[in-house]
Formats: C-alpha cells, structure tokens, sequence
C-alpha cells in the first residue's frame, strides 16, 4: 500500500467504509429469508473492515472511520469457511462444538478466530488513537491507565490462548501459533502508542516503553523468520515489517544512541540483544521488502539510518554528553543536531518525528 505517498488506500477505506453503513452491515439482519451463510459471511467482512481501518488510521495518524460504538452485531461464528458452507447437518455439527460466547473449543487460532479477536481489542485502538490525535489531556496518566485496564480486562474474556503468549524463536510455529502472536503485536503496540505519548508529552523516562518496544520488534522477527518460503505471504510480510517494526525498532535504535552517549549504562538495558534485533531487523528491510512493495522506500531509509546508528555505537568511539545533560531527558530533536548521517529532510526522519514518536501529526502532512 503506498499510504504515505498515495491518497488513493485512504480514499478507497473512505468507500469501503460508506459501503458497509449504507448496505446497513454493521447493523443486526432482521430478514428471515436471508440465508444463514450470507448473514455470517457479512459479519466477517465487516470486522475485517473494521480491522483494516484501524491498521490504516494508525499508520497515518488519523482518525479511524468505521467505530465500534455504530456496530450492532453479533460476531461472526467462530468456525471455518467450509463448515459455513457446508451441508446444514455438518454446519449445525460443528456449530455445536461452540462455547457459549462462539469460540472453537479445539484450542487453535484460525482466520475467524483472528478477526473475532481484532475486533475485540480494536475497542482499545480507538480509545488509543482518540488519545494521541486529541489535544493533550489533564489527567493524562490516569486515563492510559484506563484503558491498559480495560485492554488488560477484554484480553482476559477471550479463550486462554489469546491472553498468554510463549514463543521462542528456535521452534517452528504453526499458523495457529502465528496469528496468536500477531494478535499479541497488536496488544503491544496499544501499550507502546501510550508508553510514547506519555514520555512525549510528560517527560518522564519510561522503561515500560523500551521493554514494550523490546518485545515487540523480538515478536516481529519470529513472526518474519517463519515466513512462507514460496513468497505468497510478502505484502503481509511487507506491512507487518513497517507497521511493527519501524515504530519498535525506531524507539530502539535511539534509546539505543542515548545510551552509547551516555556514562551511566542503565543494567537494565540488553544492549547486546538489541543490537542482534536491530541488525536482523535491518537484513528484513533489505530483502523481505519487494521494490514494487508501497512502503519500500520509507523502509529502506529506516534501514540506513538503523545501520548508521549501529556503526556508530559500534565503531565509533565513546564520547560523552555534556555533564550537565540528563540523558533520559534528552529530547528527540538532539538527534539533528549537526550529523550529516541523520538526513533530517528524509521521508523517514519526518515520519519518525512526526508520527512514529508522536502520533499527534499524520505522516501525509
């Protein structure tokens, strides 16, 4: 998708939007002679637009268009396409295996699993993004912590192997396995849009926000390295890299500078670890982002500036801040100040700037 130089993706989501309230999809259907199938199948389209909306609202700083509070539905059955489709005695079969909420009792993740799943923590997106377009708030802490509760309490209503999440990136994960991860990428970025707009509008040092960032870009790698070897899963691979991965990976790579400058190593840091993460995320940005991709071209000024940020806390030599500055405190704008490396008119330094660290002014502006 080429949003960020595009209007058109935008435009589209517009008439998709106006299509599903004017077809009245997001509304309950009353009409006995419709089929069941036809009645289920509209309640999937229409969490998967709510789904997208959100992705994009997100991506370009923008309020969202289709809104939880305007949909009066039932969610879809949490079973698969050719059960829907099937023949009423294997459909009412496989419908009885339900729980009562409509959740498969066989303890995997499939597509509609997924989008029940989406839909549910999209709730918590909205009141994200209604938070970080909005002008600042009194109260502002109380209010993220708010929604991190109300985040914390939907997670804790859906079926167990949506709330926690293992993984280790030396195991092959299944599909199942995946998409719960990717659903838990979801959760965190709620949590690091919050963490940022709590650093950037108080000024206090969040290690929250760099443990969040941490396993986010930690999850996106495993996610990324199980990607399907024939190539049919680019354009997710694409997205997932910068819809995840530059917001984590640029939180990273700076504290990862400050710290560098700094002559106080903060122990808690795993800077080994993240210097790993940010090269291999790196390598992504090179060669799993096709030319032809939307995005390739804000992907690969973040991957130079990653790759200049980790020859400069590697190679070069150790030179403190001035004894009076306070690292943690150190704005973001002290990465411009005389260094040739960091292009400051870059598309990516002003999408860092403006969107990535902030969320308060949209990367089309």
């Amino acid at each position: 998708l080429r949003i960020h130089l595009d209007y058109r993706p935008w435009k589209i989501l517009g008439d998709l939007s106006t299509l599903v309230y004017s077809l009245g999809f997001h509304q309950r259907q009353n009409n006995e002679t419709l089929p069941f199938f036809l009645i289920e199948h509209r309640k999937r389209l229409l969490l998967g637009a709510y789904s997208i909306d959100k992705e994009l609202a997100t991506f370009l700083g923008r309020p969202p268009r289709i809104s939880w509070r305007h949909i009066d539905v039932d969610l879809p059955l949490d079973i698969t396409y050719n059960e829907l489709l099937a023949e009423p005695e294997i459909r009412d079969a496989a419908i009885a295996q339900l729980d009562e909420d409509g959740w498969n009792t066989q303890g995997i993740v499939s597509r509609t699993t997924f989008v029940r799943s989406m839909y549910k923590i999209g709730q918590v997106r909205e009141l994200v993004l209604e938070l970080s377009l909005n002008s600042p708030l009194e109260n502002l802490e109380r209010r993220i912590l708010e929604i991190t509760e109300l985040a914390a309490e939907i997670r804790s209503q859906l079926p167990p192997r949506l709330q926690a999440v293992s993984y280790n990136d030396s195991v092959t994960l299944s599909e199942s396995n995946l998409m719960t991860l990717c659903f838990h990428l979801e959760c965190l970025y709620n949590e690091l849009i919050m963490q940022r707009i709590l650093v950037k509008r108080t000024g206090y040092e969040s290690q929250r926000l760099r443990s969040v960032a941490h396993e986010m870009l930690s999850a996106l790698l495993i996610v990324n390295g199980h990607r399907a070897p024939d190539g049919r899963d680019n354009n997710t691979v694409a997205w997932n890299t910068s819809f995840y991965g530059l917001p984590s990976a640029g939180v990273l790579a700076i504290e990862l500078l400050r710290q560098s400058q700094s002559t106080h190593h903060d122990p808690m840091f795993p800077r080994s670890e993240i210097i790993q993460n940010l090269s291999r995320f790196a390598g992504d940005l090179e060669y799993a982002i096709a030319r032809e991709a939307g995005n390739y071209e804000i992907c690969q000024q973040a991957r130079k500036l990653i790759r200049s940020i980790l020859d400069r806390v590697l190679s070069a030599p150790q030179v403190s801040l001035p004894a009076s500055a306070d690292v943690s405190s150190m704005p973001i704008e002290w990465l411009g100040s005389d260094d040739i490396w960091l292009n400051q008119d870059s598309d990516f330094m002003r999408w860092i700037h403006n969107f990535d660290w902030n969320q308060e002014t949209s990367m089309g502006q």
